[in-house]
């Protein structure tokens, strides 16, 4: 293996690490940027794996994912708000 493959699997790897920490900080306490980092690093891995393989079908299918992710992470907090100010 080159060391531009090891470079990337170190960039995955940390991604995967980061995305685990924030499930857990985020389970411990909930919050809007670690909501969002919840959807923003699957979509990062989605995207670089498209790019590093030449696969542009799953970069485009990655920019699809990350756009509608971001939107329902952003409209369940909106939705959360709304309902904790009816009560």
């Amino acid at each position: 293996m080159n060391t531009e493959s090891m470079g990337w699997i170190n960039i995955f790897g940390l991604l995967i690490l980061a995305y685990w920490i924030f499930w857990v900080l985020f389970f411990i306490r909930p919050s809007i940027s670690k909501r969002m980092a919840l959807a923003i690093i699957p979509t990062l891995l989605f995207l670089l794996s498209g790019i590093t393989m030449g696969y542009w079908l799953l970069v485009a299918a990655g920019v699809l994912f990350g756009a509608s992710h971001i939107y329902v992470t952003c409209q369940n907090r909106l939705n959360e708000e709304s309902m904790k100010n009816d009560i």
